[in-house]
């Protein structure tokens, strides 16, 4: 029992570290978020950069349809937005867009 804890102890351990590993989204910036999205895409298939597009407009379309009727401006949704991707992985992003999805049929 003990060698199956320490097993799963072990397992976990190296899960995180290569989590701690991945590149995540700087949005303090155009510049850097540019550099940051340039970086993420470099690691990704052509497949997954496709899809990680897909994600970014989705999210940020999202921002703007939750912005409809309201007095805010499209650079105070940007900010927002930006702020909610900032720190994100490549597959943050995609959970957060599937997420959005969901949402958006459940409105339908």
């Amino acid at each position: 029992m003990k060698k199956i804890l320490k097993t799963f102890a072990l397992g976990v351990m190296v899960s995180l570290l290569t989590a701690c590993g991945e590149l995540k989204l700087d949005t303090s910036s155009e510049e850097a978020m540019e550099a940051s999205i340039e970086k993420i895409m470099a690691e990704l298939s052509p497949d997954k950069q496709k899809d990680l597009l897909e994600a970014f407009v989705d999210i940020y379309m999202l921002g703007e349809m939750d912005s409809f009727g309201n007095e805010v401006s499209a650079s105070d949704v940007k900010a927002k937005t930006d702020a909610k991707l900032n720190g994100k992985t490549a597959r943050e992003v995609f959970i957060l867009a599937n997420e959005i999805r969901e949402k958006l049929k459940n409105q339908e």
